[in-house]
């Protein structure tokens, strides 16, 4: 989340501050020992933010 809040399209509308407030109550609020398997329809456009995706369907 930080690294992509700081792409110029998300920067002039996410402040630095709320990223780092987002960052840190999601580290609080989840805790989850492994990820589930995303279902086999749905597909991440960033291998990177599959972890986010686990987690959403995750709650």
């Amino acid at each position: 989340m930080r690294r992509v809040s700081r792409y110029p399209k998300l920067k002039a509308i996410l402040p630095a501050h709320r990223i780092g407030t987002m960052v840190k109550n999601m580290q609080r609020a989840i805790v989850l020992d492994t990820l589930p398997a995303l279902p086999k329809d749905i597909e991440a456009n960033d291998p990177n933010d599959t972890f986010l995706l686990a987690m959403a369907l995750a709650r």
